[in-house]
């Protein structure tokens, strides 16, 4: 399972979800010992959470288990390319002194273009390539949100996100339908209407 933040995940967790959980959007103080305590993965998108990841679990003398996020296009969080080579080689590092293991890489789709996309999991395969140089063995690649996982069979990787599609809304602006794609509605939203104004 994926979430935003660690809270999602502790909730998960306290709801009695024993399967593997991916929390990969944190705040600058957010805490991760809590999170490493109860087993949930943590995305990294900079040096500094890499090595604020590496210290909380020294503190609680167990090994982080990590996904590396590479920014490739999107621009929303994600280790800067500039900075890849560096966190691949650290994460690397800490790996073979048994302070993480680097369960996972990762990034996000644009979704822009499809000519945006294929340059971005072509951008995502370069940083694949150079984990695995600095001696980095990823068990799960992935970058394929609901979009990428309907449309573009080459950014599925080992798993795909799938985001809005679980809601059974369509992830195109191009006219195809959820019925089209043999989704159904999740949910439904209903209020009463408290007042209506011309402006």
């Amino acid at each position: 399972l994926g979430v935003a933040d660690i809270d999602e995940a502790l909730a998960l967790r306290d709801a009695g979800i024993e399967g593997p959980i991916l929390a990969w959007l944190h705040d600058p103080g957010a805490s991760f010992a809590p999170a490493i305590l109860r087993d949930v993965d943590l995305g990294v998108s900079s040096p500094a959470q890499l090595q604020a990841i590496t210290d909380a679990a020294a503190s609680v003398g167990r090994p982080a288990v990590v996904h590396l996020k590479i920014d490739s296009g999107l621009s929303r969080n994600g280790v800067a390319p500039e900075e890849w080579d560096a966190v691949v080689v650290a994460a690397s590092a800490h790996e073979r002194a048994g302070r993480m293991r680097v369960r996972g890489v990762f990034s996000h789709l644009a979704n822009t273009s499809p000519a945006e996309d294929a340059r971005q999991v072509a951008a995502f395969e370069t940083a694949l390539a150079e984990a695995s140089a600095a001696g980095l063995m990823p068990e799960l690649r992935h970058i394929a949100s609901t979009a990428a996982a309907i449309r573009m069979p080459s950014a599925r990787f080992d798993l795909v996100r799938l985001g809005i599609g679980t809601y059974g809304i369509a992830p195109f602006g191009d006219g195809t339908t959820a019925a089209d794609l043999g989704l159904r509605p999740a949910m439904t939203l209903r209020a009463r209407v408290a007042a209506v104004r011309r402006v």
